[in-house]
């Protein structure tokens, strides 16, 4: 008479077996997850030398993370406006890196950067792009707060 049991057990053993890694293998340990804010940190010391294509990708990358980064986003405003402003005039390029200035001051002011200086670059940014709604909208708020 066969035993059942014994078969099963070998089976249950075998798989146990077959699933756990060999002695040749090496488990890899878990990589630490970035300190909070390093990656923007990084960004914004490029920012300040003046490296401002690579900034750009990074501060992408900090705001599509955390959409509520204010700083990230004033960053992100002024180095698209700088990459649009050394662009020829009337260039397909310095009208979409204005439009993404545009945005990204339009995002740093609905967090809360409500000073003269957001809405006199927003007023500027808005004529270059012949957007006269725009313009007069953010003229008339940096004539308030001025």
């Amino acid at each position: 008479m066969k035993r059942p049991g014994k078969f099963a057990a070998a089976v249950v053993l075998a798989v146990l077996f077959a699933g756990c890694p060999g002695s040749e293998e090496s488990v890899r340990p878990a990589r630490p997850a970035p300190a909070p804010g390093s990656l923007y940190q990084e960004a914004h010391r490029l920012v300040l030398i003046n490296e401002r294509d690579s900034a750009e990708v990074l501060l992408d990358r900090v705001v599509a993370g955390d959409s509520a980064h204010l700083e990230a986003w004033q960053d992100l405003a002024s180095v698209t406006y700088e990459n649009g402003m050394a662009l020829p005039a009337e260039s397909a390029g310095r009208s979409a890196a204005l439009r993404k200035s545009l945005r990204s001051f339009a995002r740093a002011e609905a967090l809360g950067s409500r000073d003269a200086q957001v809405y006199e670059r927003l007023s500027e940014i808005a004529m270059n792009l012949k957007d006269h709604r725009a313009f007069l909208t953010y003229a008339a708020e940096n004539v308030r707060l001025y």
